[in-house]
């Protein structure tokens, strides 16, 4: 069952463009011992209710008390145990055998991609959702960084660019240099430099060219 959901899993977060790294328990009392240790702290627990010496539903209960806010989705083989998943702030309840649709569903609605995936950020007292996929190239200056966007709309926001790295999480974006953030979806040629959609050139860190554009050219055969 395990290693279904994590092929599921891998075909979902692959098409989504999201990075992830999942960890497989074969008992509830391992995982549960790594997780109050701080060994591990996942964004998304999928927990089967029917453990090996222990109760699945018991071992959420005990991570809500200790302060878990990540999402809970909940596996099993019966439906009569949904209230109880209902208890722990479950964000879904999936049945057995797994079907790849439900699970997709399911990981819409807790990743938020029922629609389409955004940045949010906030220029003076305004919210801003942009959608990923608009979103052409970052570029660093400073303390501040300035969003290119497709049909020339540029945004800048006071933050770091390795924070929005890390916001965006996703594997269209590769940091070419450390003042550049592209998305590897606008690239129209890649060379000594990336020459974007738009028509605007970006640097490509010199010491890593050839891993970068090997990078690139991986990413081409893969989604493009």
């Amino acid at each position: 069952d395990a290693q279904i959901l994590q092929v599921v899993l891998e075909n979902y977060l692959d098409e989504k463009h999201i990075d992830y790294s999942i960890n497989i328990y074969d008992t509830g009392l391992a995982f549960y011992a790594d997780y109050e240790e701080g060994y591990i702290t996942p964004s998304i627990v999928f927990m089967d209710i029917f453990l090996p010496n222990s109760n699945g539903l018991e071992i959420c209960q005990k991570m809500r008390a200790k302060g878990y806010a990540g999402d809970i989705i909940i596996t099993t083989d019966t439906k009569d145990h949904a209230l109880e998943a209902f208890e722990v702030d479950a964000r879904g309840y999936i049945m057995k055998p797994y079907n790849a649709q439900d699970i997709f569903r399911t990981l819409d609605r807790v990743c938020q991609y029922a629609s389409i995936r955004t940045l949010t950020f906030k220029i003076r007292q305004q919210v801003f959702h942009v959608p990923v996929s608009d979103i052409c190239y970052i570029e660093s200056n400073s303390n501040k960084c300035t969003i290119h966007c497709h049909e020339n709309v540029i945004y800048t926001v006071y933050k770091k660019l390795s924070d929005i790295e890390k916001e965006l999480s996703d594997t269209r974006f590769i940091r070419c240099h450390k003042s550049y953030l592209v998305n590897m979806d606008s690239v129209r040629k890649a060379t000594d430099c990336f020459t974007m959609e738009c028509g605007d050139v970006v640097p490509i860190r010199q010491a890593d060219l050839k891993n970068i554009k090997e990078q690139f050219m991986k990413y081409e055969e893969k989604y493009k």
